[in-house]
């Protein structure tokens, strides 16, 4: 019997590994799982009724019709003329297609629940500004890339404008980018009322330089000796978004969510952005925290979900940040010097599926091939399963990759581990309670036939 919520954890880390399945938010209710929990009948129908299903209607919905055992929910169910979608043993409940009418004939002896969507978890990143300066019309060759402070100006005669990067490596290729948001301190402004900020696409590689003026971005250069096509910049005229810096001491905030994930899929190369102002009557000034100013440094703050983590390039080498960190952090490598790496032991990822063209899911450290079963779980069948958000593949890659870092450790958690991937969610990381219930109600019967520590 499943108590109050059903929750399922982003992973299990710990070795050695029985089972790993995703963290799952429901989209419309936050406890409908709740109703697995022997509640008063009446009440429930009459809930489902009022609020999900208009009376003497012919549309059927997607309910989970639970009873005490499986057999039982069935029958309710063929007993009105119901249409059972999905067995759900593990529950004792199947999941079924009624209308208003055949749900008002069910019996006082089953519990009906909506079969609402469920979605795979969401990643965030809060990522410091890699380079900062600003460029000044008045000071053509003078390198600001040393200050504490990034100036915007509008006047026709003196023009400001500031240059931002930041390095995407932590996102991974083929990643949704959810939501992206730019985030500015105004340490101090001028009639900032008077001021529009436009951040646009830089078209060019430039560099922060240290103030030197033999190096770095100025007015006229991207970098010594090399020129901008236009002076001030080489930038896309069409700004991505825009504010307006009317107080000082606090942050501002610019979605940057669609050029983010231009970046991202690689439709442009990320040569950062540059804050252009515009003002009435050349009016207005503000000053920007740079890199340089703990506190006040310049944030990208990204949402993104799936992708394939293998394409991290962060810190790889080193072992000081990506996967390779990640054993470092539960103490996974300390378990692996001691011979403790999943050998032996099968884990079952409930998820989206994954990426098959990876060797370092496909085989483990030895170049065993270790995959022994793939189910897909929403069309009921055993068949490859192949990732099309890229969720189910993170996920595997932080448990079981294969590939070792230069440091010598390993990314997985259990590089040895053997695999059964269950898909439960498709290409957008969105599946049903009754595919979810599906996989894990065959993940059990299953558990002796591929070793799964269930």
């Amino acid at each position: 019997m499943i108590g109050k919520k059903m929750i399922l954890t982003r992973w299990a880390m710990a070795l050695p590994i029985a089972l790993a399945i995703t963290a799952v938010t429901p989209r419309i209710h936050q406890t409908i799982l709740a109703g697995f929990v022997w509640s008063d009948s009446q009440n429930q129908r009459e809930l489902a009724l009022n609020s999900r299903i208009e009376p003497r209607t012919e549309h059927r919905h997607s309910l989970i019709v639970q009873a005490q055992s499986t057999e039982r929910a069935a029958a309710a169910v063929r007993r009105v003329g119901g249409e059972i979608t999905h067995e759900l043993g593990v529950i004792q409940a199947v999941a079924a297609r009624l209308n208003a009418e055949q749900l008002q004939q069910l019996g006082d002896d089953v519990r009906t629940f909506g079969n609402h969507d469920v979605q795979t978890a969401s990643f965030d990143l809060q990522l410091t500004a890699t380079a900062d300066t600003y460029i000044d019309s008045d000071d053509e060759d003078d390198n600001k890339g040393d200050k504490d402070d990034l100036k915007l100006e509008a006047d026709e005669d003196d023009q400001q404008r500031v240059l931002l990067r930041f390095d995407l490596c932590d996102v991974p290729a083929g990643a949704t980018v959810i939501s992206a948001t730019l985030r500015l301190y105004v340490s101090d402004e001028d009639d900032g009322e008077d001021l529009v900020v436009g951040v646009h696409r830089l078209t060019r590689g430039w560099a922060e330089g240290d103030g030197d003026d033999d190096y770095g971005a100025d007015w006229e250069h991207h970098d010594d000796p090399g020129s901008w096509d236009s002076q001030g910049g080489d930038y896309d005229p069409v700004a991505f978004g825009w504010f307006t810096p009317d107080d000082d001491g606090e942050y501002y905030d610019v979605d940057l969510t669609q050029l983010v994930q231009l970046w991202a899929d690689g439709t442009y190369a990320n040569e950062g952005v540059i804050l252009v102002a515009e003002g009435d009557d050349d009016e207005g000034e503000a000053r920007i925290g740079s890199r340089e100013n703990p506190g006040r440094e310049p944030l990208l703050e990204i949402r993104y979900a799936g992708g394939n983590p293998a394409s991290v390039t962060c810190s790889y080498a080193t072992g000081a940040g990506g996967l390779g960190n990640v054993t470092r952090q539960v103490a996974a490598d300390r378990l692996h010097r001691l011979g403790v790496d999943g050998s032996g032991v099968t884990v079952a990822v409930l998820d989206s599926g994954w990426w098959h063209e990876h060797s370092e899911l496909k085989r483990n450290r030895y170049e065993d091939s270790r995959i022994l079963a793939e189910y897909n779980a929403v069309e009921d069948r055993l068949e490859p399963v192949p990732d099309k958000s890229g969720h189910g593949t993170h996920v595997t890659s932080v448990l079981l990759s294969s590939r070792t870092a230069e440091s010598g450790l390993s990314h997985g958690i259990a590089p040895n581990a053997n695999l059964v991937q269950v898909r439960a969610f498709g290409e957008y990381g969105v599946g049903t309670y009754a595919d979810v219930i599906r996989g894990l109600d065959w993940i059990i019967a299953q558990r002796d036939v591929y070793d799964i520590r269930v």
